[in-house]
């Protein structure tokens, strides 16, 4: 993997700074004086952009932005403080905040209220929309606020455009895992709204007043979870009623087949087989609780044309005992119900007749159990013995209305093999051999049936799987940061290095905030987030990619690299590491986008673009050089490209935090690991006493916030890593 990019300085040497900054500092005052008749409109549109979304207006502002930035490039070069080659040092979120000031030195005082304001009585209702049923995502801005608060802007606006160019942005890791986003005065506060497609039970308002319980499963999940659209809401299940004698006498008896539970969307009934021989009207033994609450049914329900023999019960009675055993016979060669050559127009005919249903020593009993009356092949002698049956069976149904009964012929023993080691079979031909398995196996009779068979469905009586579309607000508020300030006495002159200071702190105070918020929600995920728990309730946690997403992930992995080790020789020492490493960390990754459903709910909202996410790896400078293996660009392989960056902080060292992040996306986005809201400051440079003394004080007080809109997150705690670079380590003798 190739070196991480490293941000260059900004400025030149600190000799050489001072000129330089000043420079800059009256070449922009004057170009925003040149330019404020330009962007008069546009700086008042700067604090309404939900009052002129998608009009000529907005238009208005968006060329007038390219051509700010473009004016503050071009400032930058002719000062030295950049060169054309190095303007791609500053991203584009920087040049982006820059431009906003820039162009506000039009209508500061408007600018600043619009900034300060902290009533948040009129929110909006979507501000970002995400919407899963859209190829891409899309936000709008739309908060307006009115508060002022009259400060001294006008004569520092120049340091305000500067200002914001160079401190919207953080260190290595804070961009990688919280993109900057400028946000604009008018945005007191950020809503996202993901809109996704949910699957919703049957459910029906009672006359108790109790509340609704009404399920909605993402239609993502079911890319995992299959149950959640197997619902078959017309297929004909009989429903065995405890107590009714009427209904049990289609069944086979229960000292043969005890019933068993039945669920259905939620709703359970008792099952078993159907009596051979007996006739029964299907629609009505499976009128089953769900539909029940839509009515008995009528005259108008009818069954579909597919109706197939699916199961067969085979009753064996011997000294060894009794014993049912399923016989499966869907799919096989007249298992159907055929159109009649005569007849009604909707009745069907059955004829199944097989030579290859079995009984072996390893066949099962209907409770899943081995059969008591197949002792006799569980014998060492006759293990590998297979018994094939004669079959025949038939029956004959109405669709319409649904009447019909299946008969058996007696079952014989067809012929029998042995199983070879080569998996080849040898026919047991010995007569005496044969007359003992017979008399062995006793009595044997096909005493139910099972049907596949479903309601036509014509009259809508049910409704099936429920759709719908389900839209979730979240709501971030931007706070007023703390002031940064830089005193002087009334009397000093300012120089451009009182100037850089603030920058210098701002930046470094992103840069720290991106740390501890990434601190901060690792906790939170880990308290609340049980990945393994699949089919629970979505844990509401900050992250609204929780609602579009299987599930949220989150991992903390404990990796002792001096024990997984087992170099030999000192010059391999490295390179073992490496490799330990960047296996342990493929392995979580892979393992986290599988369980998380990430790369479903990815491909649905892209349109099945095959887009992938790329893997962002935040550690320390340390572990940071043991991530890159020689000769290996793709520390995760070719699936999935990612990056690596390092912090200085304290609170790094020793961690591995791996997120997911897109990093094309200009704005929130559900499936981005976060983002660094900045909205662009107003320096101001007022005159205070203080303690007696008379100060000027220039101070900005930059208005962030770090969010976080994807749960997916894992954090790795190594040990070891210095032991098993520097120390002499143990060989294993077990394992040679």
């Amino acid at each position: 993997m190739p070196t991480p990019k490293k941000v260059k300085s900004l400025f030149l040497a600190r000799e050489s700074q001072e000129p330089l900054l000043n420079r800059l500092h009256q070449r922009v005052a004057a170009a925003q004086t040149d330019d404020k008749g330009r962007y008069t409109e546009t700086a008042a549109n700067l604090i309404s952009l939900e009052s002129i979304a998608g009009s000529p207006a907005q238009a208005q502002v968006d060329q007038d932005m390219h051509q700010a930035i473009a004016t503050l490039q071009q400032l930058y070069v002719d000062c030295g403080v950049l060169s054309m080659e190095s303007l791609g040092n500053l991203t584009d979120q920087q040049w982006q905040s820059g431009a906003v000031a820039y162009m506000a030195a039009a209508n500061p005082h408007k600018y600043y209220g619009e900034g300060m304001a902290v009533n948040l009585g009129n929110l909006p209702k979507d501000t970002i929309l995400a919407d899963i049923s859209m190829e891409s995502f899309d936000y709008r801005y739309e908060v307006s606020q009115e508060s002022f608060d009259d400060r001294e802007l006008s004569a520092q606006m120049a340091y305000s455009a500067i200002f914001n160019a160079q401190a919207a942005r953080q260190d290595a890791v804070g961009e990688l895992l919280y993109k900057t986003v400028v946000v604009t005065p008018d945005m007191a506060a950020i809503d996202v709204s993901v809109t996704r497609t949910v699957i919703i039970n049957e459910a029906k308002h009672g006359t108790s007043g109790k509340p609704l319980k009404l399920f909605r499963r993402n239609l993502i999940d079911a890319a995992i979870d299959p149950t959640i659209l197997a619902y078959e809401a017309t297929k004909c299940t009989p429903v065995f009623r405890v107590g009714d004698a009427d209904n049990n006498e289609q069944f086979v008896a229960t000292a043969d087949i005890t019933p068993v539970d039945y669920t259905e969307n939620g709703t359970t009934w008792k099952t078993s087989f159907l009596k051979m021989g007996t006739p029964l009207n299907l629609i009505g033994i499976s009128n089953n609780p769900l539909v029940l609450a839509t009515g008995n049914t009528g005259i108008d329900e009818s069954l579909d044309h597919r109706i197939e023999l699916a199961t067969l019960a085979l009753k064996v009675v011997n000294t060894d005992g009794t014993s049912v055993i399923p016989l499966q016979t869907a799919g096989l060669p007249f298992s159907l119900f055929q159109k009649t050559q005569e007849g009604a127009d909707r009745d069907m005919l059955l004829h199944f007749k097989n030579d290859s249903l079995s009984l072996r020593s390893t066949s099962l009993d209907v409770t899943d159990a081995a059969p008591v009356a197949l002792t006799y092949l569980t014998n060492v002698a006759r293990v590998n013995w297979i018994v094939y049956l004669s079959i025949k069976v038939n029956g004959s149904w109405n669709l319409q209305d649904a009447n019909g009964q299946i008969d058996a012929s007696a079952v014989t023993i067809k012929n029998v093999f042995e199983k070879q080691p080569d998996n080849s079979l040898v026919e047991i031909t010995d007569a005496t051999a044969l007359a003992n398995l017979k008399t062995a196996l006793g009595t044997m009779e096909l005493i139910g049936y099972k049907l596949n068979a479903r309601r036509s469905g014509l009259n809508r009586r049910m409704r099936g799987i429920i759709t719908d579309s389900y839209t979730q607000n979240e709501r971030y508020v931007m706070p007023l940061g703390s002031p940064i300030s830089c005193p002087t006495p009334v009397t000093g002159t300012r120089t451009s290095t009182d100037m850089a200071a603030p920058i210098n702190v701002a930046r470094q105070r992103n840069s720290n905030n991106a740390i501890t918020k990434l601190f901060d929600y690792s906790g939170k995920l880990e308290a609340m987030v049980n990945a393994g728990d699949n089919f629970g309730p979505v844990p509401m946690i900050e992250g609204i990619g929780r609602e579009i997403m299987f599930r949220p992930y989150y991992k903390t992995l404990p990796l002792n690299v001096f024990d997984i080790i087992n170099s030999m020789k000192s010059h391999e020492r490295s390179a073992d590491v490496q490799a330990a490493m960047v296996n342990f960390i493929r392995e979580a990754v892979y393992t986290g986008i599988m369980e998380s459903g990430y790369m479903v709910a990815l491909d649905q909202m892209t349109g099945g673009s095959g887009e992938r996410p790329l893997v962002a790896i935040a550690t320390d400078p340390l572990i940071e050089r043991f991530l890159l293996v020689d000769g290996d660009t793709r520390t995760l392989s070719i699936a999935y490209q990612n990056e690596v960056a390092s912090s200085m902080d304290r609170r790094m060292r020793d961690h591995i935090f791996i997120a997911l992040v897109r990093p094309n996306t200009t704005g929130p986005d559900p499936l981005n690991f976060g983002n660094m809201l900045w909205m662009p400051e107003l320096a101001t440079n007022i005159q205070q006493v203080r303690e007696g003394a008379t100060y000027n004080e220039m101070m900005v007080q930059p208005r962030t916030l770090h969010i976080n809109t994807c749960p997916w997150l894992i954090k790795i705690e190594v040990t070891g890593l210095r032991e098993a670079v520097r120390d002499l380590i143990p060989l294993r003798t077990d394992e040679i």
